[in-house]
């Protein structure tokens, strides 16, 4: 009862009056559309859902007329209360192999052979290797950033970014709960420009006072007697910040995403929300959206688990509607 389609890029959802009927899509230089006879689902995830729903003509009105696109539902939250854990990392010159120094040469080719024969070794492991919960301010309630143990060090003064050549390790500090919102919009009409992200990751101060008092704690943590041995330089940032403006700018020039981006088809019980609280979009019928794109806000750690949760539940609320 499942069919895939790949190399298919879907553009809008069809509407017939106030109900969904299907989807329009591209195939290379193909048209193809998909009509449904129950219902369609949008799981293109918080960064492509909003997009395919403004194409459709379910968005803003104001942003739809601009484009020339015919506005079939008002919904102004549409792309809107973008979040993610924005957060920088401060990285340290040690006199031990990291991922750096393992990344090239024989090294790296016998790392390779390792998780090619046996699946282990640098390769089969996670980027972040230990994670935890702190306050950055010790007067607050509860935990408010986690922290980051990597194995390396990036180097972004190129472009692209890459390893450094000397061995790294790194911290990184998100804000688990961010303040800061930014937007989806559309760049065209077009289904092959990319939607624009505006992510705004420290638009609000707060979650910029978090970042800056988490940094002399991630160099307290470099500092402690079982790192302090290793470190042998500063590697990011090179000098000490020992001034509020000082941290301000270096965390404003270094600030980046988490990749857990959410919150762009925000569900809830009011009339602002895109879904209501079965995840169907408001005044479209026969439509849902079931992916991160729902969260109206943020869990404080990487979004996996709770978006396995989210289509679960979202499969349960399709399947009852069926029955």
């Amino acid at each position: 009862n499942l069919r895939v389609l790949t190399g298919v890029q879907v553009d809008r959802v069809v509407l017939d009056g106030n109900r969904a009927v299907g989807v329009q899509a591209v195939a290379g230089e193909r048209a193809v559309e998909v009509r449904a006879r129950g219902q369609v689902i949008l799981s293109a995830g918080a960064l492509q859902s909003p997009a395919v729903l403004l194409r459709s003509g379910i968005g803003p009105a104001a942003q739809l007329a601009k484009f020339g696109i015919e506005c079939r539902v008002d919904a102004p939250g549409v792309g809107r209360n973008l979040q993610d854990h924005c957060g920088l990392a401060i990285s340290k010159y040690v006199n031990v192999p990291t991922y750096n120094s393992e990344s090239r040469g024989l090294p790296a080719a016998r790392h390779f052979l390792n998780y090619l024969l046996r699946r282990r070794g640098p390769l089969a492991s996670a980027a972040v290797q230990a994670m935890g919960w702190t306050r950055s301010d010790p007067g607050l309630r509860e935990p408010d950033i986690h922290l980051n143990w990597l194995p390396d060090g990036v180097d972004y003064t190129v472009s692209p970014p890459a390893l450094h050549r000397r061995s790294c390790v790194s911290i990184g500090v998100c804000v688990s709960r961010p303040y800061s919102r930014g937007e989806i919009r559309l760049r065209s009409v077009s289904v092959r420009d990319k939607p624009v992200i505006d992510h705004r990751l420290v638009g609000d101060d707060r979650d910029l006072a978090a970042i800056r008092r988490s940094i002399p704690l991630m160099e307290r943590v470099f500092a402690m007697p079982a790192l302090s041995g290793s470190v042998v330089g500063a590697c990011n940032p090179p000098a000490p910040l020992d001034t509020d403006a000082a941290l301000d700018e270096y965390a404003r020039a270094h600030a980046g995403i988490g990749y857990h981006a959410v919150g762009t088809c925000r569900m809830g019980g009011d009339a602002q929300a895109v879904l209501d609280p079965q995840l169907r979009v408001r005044g479209v019928e026969r439509l849902r959206v079931i992916d991160a794109s729902v969260m109206p806000r943020l869990v404080s750690a990487n979004t996996n688990a709770a978006s396995i949760m989210i289509g679960e539940k979202g499969a349960d609320l399709v399947i009852r509607d069926l029955h």
